[in-house]
C-alpha cells in the first residue's frame, strides 16, 4: 500500500513536506460531535481545539475539539490532552503536531472543503482502481505467457510429429531390407542344400572367398 499515490487534488495548495500532518487529509478536529475538517485557517493557527456546528442561519454554536488523526498513524487526541492537562498553551500544542516531521506512511494530500472522512473515502478509491490496474496488468501479463506456451506446443507437437514420421520411415525400410535379407538367407540356404556347389560358388562370389573342394 505503500506504493499509492498519496495526494489529493488540492495537495499542492498547501506549502509542507509529505508524511507531516499539517497538509495531511486524515487530520480533522473531533469530538463529541464527531469529525469536523481542519481548514487552512485552523491549522494556519492551531486552532484544532473548536469548530462551529451550524443550526440555523446566523446562529452557530461551537464545541470543544482535539486534533485528531482518522486513521490513528498518530494518537493526537492522548498527546494533546496530556499536554494541555501540563499547562501547555492548545494553540502552541496543535502547531507542534501540525509541523512536526514524522515521515508518515499514511499521508494523504488534504483538499480544502472535503473532511477527513471524505479523505479516507477518496483514498480507498484511489486504492481500488490501483488494485485493478494491478489486476489488469497482471491478466494481460497472464493472457501473454499463456500465449505463448500456446504456441511451443504447436511448435513442439509438430517436432515430435515430423519425428514420428522419419521415425516410421526408417522403421519401415529396415523390416524390407530384414524381409529381403531373409528371404535371401532361405534362397541360399536351399540352394545350398539341393545344389551343393552352386551354394557354395555364390557364398563364395558373395563374400570373396573360394570355395573348399
Amino acid at each position: 500500500m505503500d506504493d499509492l499515490p498519496r495526494v489529493g487534488p488540492g495537495h499542492d495548495q498547501y506549502p509542507g513536506d509529505k508524511g507531516r500532518c499539517w497538509n495531511c487529509g486524515f487530520l480533522g478536529k473531533v469530538g463529541d460531535w464527531g469529525w469536523f475538517e481542519a481548514t487552512p485557517g485552523d491549522r494556519q493557527d492551531g486552532r484544532l481545539f473548536v469548530a462551529i456546528i451550524p443550526h440555523v442561519p446566523r446562529q452557530t454554536d461551537t464545541v470543544d475539539t482535539k486534533p485528531g488523526c482518522l486513521v490513528w498513524a498518530a494518537d493526537h487526541e492522548t498527546e494533546y490532552s496530556t499536554r494541555v492537562a501540563g499547562g501547555e498553551q492548545r494553540e502552541a500544542i496543535c502547531k507542534d503536531i501540525l509541523t512536526r516531521s514524522r515521515e508518515c506512511s499514511s499521508w494523504f494530500g488534504y483538499q480544502r472543503g472535503v473532511s477527513p472522512k471524505e479523505h479516507l473515502d477518496w483514498y480507498r478509491m484511489l486504492t481500488l482502481e490501483q488494485l485493478q490496474l494491478e489486476v489488469q496488468k497482471n491478466s494481460l501479463a497472464i493472457s501473454e505467457n499463456l500465449k505463448g506456451i500456446a504456441e511451443q506446443t504447436k511448435t513442439i507437437q509438430a517436432e515430435a510429429k515430423a519425428l514420428t514420421g522419419r521415425s516410421d520411415d526408417f522403421q519401415r525400410t529396415w523390416t524390407r531390407v530384414a524381409v529381403a535379407l531373409a528371404i535371401a538367407a532361405l534362397a541360399i540356404a536351399a540352394m545350398s542344400y539341393f545344389a551343393p556347389d552352386f551354394g557354395r560358388q555364390f557364398v563364395s562370389n558373395l563374400t570373396g572367398v573360394r570355395p573348399t573342394p
